[in-house]
């Protein structure tokens, strides 16, 4: 068995020299420990320093963040008459311009639609195969393997993710209906070509797999957003962030058949960035915790956060908000995150009753980050905060260093053999 690294082995090794005395006595270093279980010890006291270095800061913004949200909740903010095709982006006036907006047009990416597939024929001989793409003044070479015997699909999807993996500014996926599969290309920003040339462009070098899978012709032009702004002239954009001015911001998403208007009301964009900014938050306090989790306290805080959001799980979908099954983090929906911050759904959620009381959700996540951001080593083992070279460790994360791997690191035999006792569970 092996947690954070640190072997069961290793940790029965410790204690059998305690108990057959080899070691010097207390305060003196550890007779004939081998540098490999060394470096299992300062692993772990820099996990759990780094723990204590970085979980206060997290669990304050958290805080921070869900003490704000009420005061989020009651501000002014701007609706927009049809959000739908005009969504607030960001409002940050005391009083909502009268203005309005008509959309002939949105902003759109180039995109290239491959050809048709049989996703489980085999057409495509194994080798190495290598194309560039030219996109915003700069030419890339991708290249990917195809092994032998692969199908269709496989090969669209290894060329997919050669794509992505290079990042540069291009988006790839793959459609599959039918057992009839087609490779999508589009380019990651919106807007017209320049000069009447593509917004990118991808040809072969090596083989032909731009060819076969035909991504190498556009088949949609990039478009720039068309809008007036209070029946004046038509306006254009490479994108569909617009400002309007007097602090309002919006994002087009459709045309519209007549203006939009905007009216006093919620701080929708205001509670999706708060509702985004309390899941950023809560899963880097999480995951922090789980990188000490070989520690008995720190497992315990695990299991109070992860409580919470079983606990929460309805009210949390209601606002947008999942738990992914695989990584146990909360995740958002935007679509969904959009209409709850247009409903009431995060005010009942989040907000405060009417006598002035704070959401059970908040109220529970307050209580568990007080003790973190003021007293983060209550949240792990004792013995470790009272280690010989804790403070060590402590430094070497505040300095983004790591201890030194020397095997006549000074540890305290008998305490080590108490330490390793309390943080590790060696019969799960």
């Amino acid at each position: 068995m092996s947690i954070n690294g640190i072997s069961s082995q290793g940790i029965r090794m410790t204690h059998t020299m305690h108990t057959l005395g080899g070691v010097r006595g207390p305060g003196s270093s550890l007779m004939g420990m081998p540098q490999a279980d060394n470096r299992q010890l300062n692993t772990m006291l820099l996990n759990a320093a780094a723990f204590v270095h970085h979980a206060p800061r997290q669990a304050a913004q958290l805080q921070t963040t869900l003490t704000n949200v009420q005061g989020v909740i009651d501000r002014l903010g701007a609706v927009s008459s049809n959000s739908a095709a005009v969504q607030v982006r960001e409002f940050t006036s005391s009083t909502v311009p009268n203005v309005s907006i008509q959309v002939e047009q949105i902003a759109t990416p180039q995109r290239n639609q491959g050809t048709d597939m049989r996703a489980d024929e085999r057409t495509m001989p194994a080798g190495v195969y290598r194309f560039e793409v030219a996109i915003d003044g700069e030419t890339h070479t991708i290249s990917f393997t195809a092994t032998e015997g692969m199908t269709n699909r496989a090969f669209q999807q290894a060329m997919t993710d050669a794509i992505l993996e290079a990042d540069i500014g291009i988006t790839a996926s793959i459609t599959t209906i039918d057992n009839r599969s087609v490779i999508h290309l589009a380019s990651s920003t919106t807007g017209a070509s320049q000069d009447d040339t593509p917004r990118f462009t991808i040809r072969d070098t090596q083989g032909n797999a731009v060819e076969a899978m035909g991504v190498g012709e556009m088949t949609h032009e990039g478009q720039n957003a068309i809008f007036t702004i209070d029946d004046g002239e038509p306006q254009e954009s490479a994108t569909n962030d617009i400002n309007l001015g007097d602090g309002l911001e919006v994002t087009l998403r459709r045309a519209t058949e007549e203006p939009v208007t905007f009216s006093p009301g919620r701080d929708s964009a205001g509670m999706r960035i708060s509702v985004r900014n309390m899941v950023s938050q809560f899963n880097a306090l999480l995951e922090t915790a789980r990188e000490n989790s070989a520690d008995i306290r720190t497992r315990q805080l695990i299991r109070e956060l992860e409580s919470v959001m079983r606990r929460s799980r309805r009210s949390l979908q209601e606002i947008g908000v999942t738990m992914n099954p695989r990584t146990g983090l909360l995740e958002i929906n935007e679509t969904a995150l959009t209409e709850a911050s247009e409903s009431d759904a995060i005010e009942r959620f989040l907000g405060e009753s009417e006598s002035g009381r704070r959401s059970p959700f908040i109220a529970a996540v307050t209580r568990i980050t007080d003790t973190v951001r003021t007293n983060p080593t209550r949240h792990i083992s004792p013995h470790a905060a009272r280690f010989p070279t804790f403070h060590l460790a402590l430094n070497a994360v505040a300095n983004g260093n790591t201890l030194a791997n020397e095997p006549h690191t000074p540890f305290d035999a008998f305490m080590l053999n108490d330490m390793v006792g309390s943080l590790f569970n060696t019969t799960q």
